[in-house]
Order: structure tokens, then C-alpha cells, then sequence
């Protein structure tokens, strides 16, 4: 996860991308001076807060990936729950979910807390980019499954889709930073989110791996975390 800033061939993506937010702004910024309804106002006042904050979540990641060689950017270490982690990241995608008709299947650890130590708020970003992933290719009315279970030594989150699965021609390149599916089509989005939740769990010790589905299975998405030791070892006394 190297030398991740855009290059090359890279650069018409992000170009792309902030065209297009960039784009967006000036052409409701032309209908707020020429429409003075309050409907229209309002509307238009919405689009420029999306656009701004879409261009601010892409600036933050491109930020995060040029940071990603090893360098640990602000990580604030602690004890985390990664019932807290999964639970906060569904309540921030389920509305996109929904959205879709999508429902999230959260099966929890039985066992009480599952505590490892890290970033809470880049463990939760890892979540939300998978979960983002697995609405982005789930169809409407289908469902994705979480499940979150453990080792002796590890945590292990699994995120299954209702995709059509990752074709083998592109799976070497499923982690790398702008890249989508060619075989995929009217899938929107920078192909960043994937990089970043694998630099970030490589970053805190983990690893983030994927079972590529296809011929009716989705694909499935696996974190792993190292247990806090204390925790794996009351476990298996």
C-alpha cells in the first residue's frame, strides 16, 4: 500500500470525480441567482451541501491514502469494542440501505465484548467502506450479512454482499486505489474506499481479505483484528 498518491493514469479519476462536485455547485449556484422560490432555494441549497461534502469525504481520502506507507496519521490507541464499531457503522449506512430495500443481517459474537486495540474511528471507517461497498453492489430488495466472530487470537468480521460477486480478471486489483469492475456496470464512485479500509486495517495490526463469490454467491469481505491479549487469554484459560 505504497506510494499511493494519484499518478498517471490515476490522475483522470480524481480530475473526474472533482469535476463533478465542482460542476454541481456552479450549476445550482446559477439557479439560486435566477430562481428566488423557496422550493427551488431550498432544493439547490441541498445539492451544494452534498456536493461540498462528497468533495470533502474525497479530499479526506485522498489524504488518508497519501498517508497510508506506514506512517500511523493520528491513530489514537485504546481498548475497542468492535460491537460498538460494527453497531455505530450500520446506523451510519443503513439509511442508504434502506434506500435500496436492503437489509442488514448483524449477527453479533455471542460471547460479550470482543475487544481489540485501535482506532475506534478508523475501525468504524473500515465498516462503513465495506458496508458502503456491499450496498453500492447489492441489487434492491436483497440483503447483506455481518458476522463478527473469534479465535484464540483474533476477531474476524465478515461482510457478505448480494452482488454478482468479483470477476477473477479483476480481483488482483480489487485493493488498489481507483479501480472499478470493468465487467460491473452503473457503479458510481472513486474506487478509493476499498484501499483505504485495507491500508487502515494494516495500519492497526489487521488484515482485510476477500472470498471474490460469483456464480450466484456474493462476494465476502473478512476483517481480522488481533484480541486484546488479556481478553484471548481469560477466554481460553
Amino acid at each position: 500500500m505504497n506510494d499511493l498518491l494519484p499518478e498517471g493514469a490515476a490522475m483522470p479519476a480524481v480530475l473526474h470525480e472533482l469535476r463533478t462536485w465542482t460542476n454541481s455547485v456552479s450549476m445550482w449556484t446559477r439557479i439560486l441567482k435566477l430562481h428566488r422560490s423557496t422550493a427551488e432555494v431550498d432544493r439547490a441549497l441541498r445539492a451544494i451541501e452534498r456536493s461540498a461534502a462528497a468533495m470533502e469525504r474525497f479530499i479526506a481520502d485522498l489524504a488518508t491514502l497519501s498517508r497510508g506507507g506506514g506512517t500511523p496519521f493520528g491513530l489514537h490507541l485504546e481498548h475497542v469494542n468492535l460491537l460498538t464499531v460494527i453497531e455505530a457503522a450500520l446506523d451510519v449506512v443503513r439509511p442508504k440501505a434502506d434506500l435500496k430495500d436492503i437489509s442488514l443481517l448483524w449477527m453479533p459474537h455471542g460471547g460479550g465484548a470482543v475487544v481489540v486495540c485501535g482506532d475506534q474511528l478508523r475501525m468504524q471507517q473500515i465498516i462503513c467502506n465495506l458496508l458502503m461497498n456491499a450496498v453500492q453492489f447489492s441489487p434492491p430488495g436483497s440483503r447483506i450479512a455481518i458476522t463478527l466472530t473469534t479465535n484464540k487470537d483474533h476477531a474476524r468480521i465478515a461482510i457478505e454482499d448480494s452482488g454478482p460477486g468479483i470477476s477473477r480478471a479483476f480481483l488482483p486489483l480489487i485493493f488498489e486505489p481507483f479501480t472499478q469492475d470493468p465487467s460491473v456496470h452503473h457503479v458510481d464512485g472513486s474506487g478509493l474506499g476499498l484501499a483505504i479500509a485495507k491500508a487502515l486495517a494494516e495500519l492497526q495490526q489487521g488484515r482485510l481479505d476477500v472470498d471474490p463469490g460469483g456464480e450466484g454467491r456474493g462476494a465476502v469481505f473478512h476483517v481480522q483484528l488481533p484480541l486484546v491479549r488479556h481478553q484471548a487469554s481469560a477466554a481460553y484459560a
